[in-house]
């Protein structure tokens, strides 16, 4: 589980195609660096990223286990529904200056989110009496139409091919991209901190993580205008926040058996099928597979 983080930003960087939500932010300077004949120093830096978030992640997960319960129980509908607007504001950095394209953004993957069944009362909604709507629209399905096809139909009508015009001018290198992590280590940390804490509160997921990360960064940064143009930095928060996402995510996961994101549901499923329980007595009964984890998270 762990292992498929990293995996999932290569194609978007590559190919401006996310493997999975969490690399969305990826498309947006990862792949301008591929065009750019960085591609190398794009995956380094992701890479090196999304190490040193991991090794965070799982120094995070190993010191709070004991004290983080109390504080997730916390934590009610007021504060999910406030995380739940910031996630759609943060979406109007991306807009170029224009708040409300990035409203109306915001708007339409609000209305595309509410075709389906309704999970509390079971009332379809938006369907049109089609069935196959009903369970909803699929992401990584939504990801590959608005990123994909575009980029299908845009190299058919130039009449180029992709991976020719990606690789033909490399000029980058490995050490490039790892020693951009490096110099930017406070960035690093602090999508790492953000990441983590994203990861904590049950069912955000690493996709809003990334999202948020990126958005800091970009207000951060000293050269904010090269943001979407292959700015390594953009790079480098994502895939940092999304490492240590999944320290984070495990804390919710074994001390109260609510997933920290959608990956984590399986995971449950893999634990009650072993005949272990996530939830508080998982603390005390099973420690030693909690901190087995924390070394999982680490090396993995």
């Amino acid at each position: 589980h762990v292992a498929t983080i990293w995996g999932s930003s290569v194609t978007g960087i590559l190919f401006r195609v996310p493997g999975a939500a969490k690399s969305v932010a990826l498309i947006f300077d990862g792949y301008p660096m591929t065009l750019r004949g960085e591609a190398t120093r794009a995956l380094s830096a992701s890479a090196m990223a999304a190490l040193m978030g991991g090794v965070l992640g799982a120094i995070f997960l190993a010191v709070s286990i004991p004290i983080v319960r109390p504080v997730m129980m916390a934590l009610g509908p007021a504060e999910y529904l406030m995380l739940a607007l910031w996630g759609l504001t943060i979406i109007a950095t991306f807009s170029e200056g224009s708040l409300f394209k990035g409203l109306t953004a915001a708007a339409l993957g609000v209305l595309t989110a509410f075709i389906g069944m309704d999970i509390v009362t079971g009332t379809p909604r938006f369907t049109f009496g089609n069935l196959s709507l009903l369970d909803g629209i699929s992401f990584p399905v939504a990801m590959i139409g608005l990123f994909a096809i575009s980029e299908m139909i845009k190299l058919v009508v130039k009449g180029g091919s992709l991976v020719e015009r990606s690789v033909q001018n490399e000029k980058s290198t490995r050490r490039q991209g790892i020693m951009d992590a490096l110099h930017h280590w406070p960035l690093v940390v602090r999508s790492s901190l953000l990441g983590v804490w994203i990861g904590v509160l049950p069912g955000i997921g690493a996709s809003i993580a990334s999202i948020a990360t990126y958005a800091q960064a970009l207000r951060t940064s000293k050269s904010p205008e090269t943001f979407g143009k292959g700015n390594v930095e953009g790079v480098i928060a994502p895939d940092a926040s999304t490492g240590a996402n999944e320290g984070g995510g495990l804390l919710p996961t074994l001390a109260l058996g609510i997933p920290g994101g959608e990956g984590f549901a399986l995971l449950l499923i893999a634990f009650v099928g072993l005949g272990v329980v996530p939830g508080p007595q998982m603390l005390t009964n099973n420690l030693d597979l909690v901190y087995t984890l924390v070394w999982v998270v680490a090396l993995s």
